[in-house]
């Protein structure tokens, strides 16, 4: 996947959980959309974002 954009675009498990997240955290994890590219670090990235 190029960003998290086209990781949620083709992948559904990603959107979904994507969309269960805080809007404060989309919006940090949008921020970072070109360091995503696969559904672990998008986990990895939104852990990070809520503090886990």
């Amino acid at each position: 996947m190029n960003n998290l954009n086209d990781l949620l675009a083709k992948d559904k498990q990603a959107k979904q959980f994507f969309l269960t997240l805080p809007e404060a955290a989309q919006g940090a994890l949008i921020q970072s959309t070109h360091q995503i590219h696969n559904a672990d670090e998008l986990y990895f990235h939104a852990n990070q974002i809520l503090g886990k």
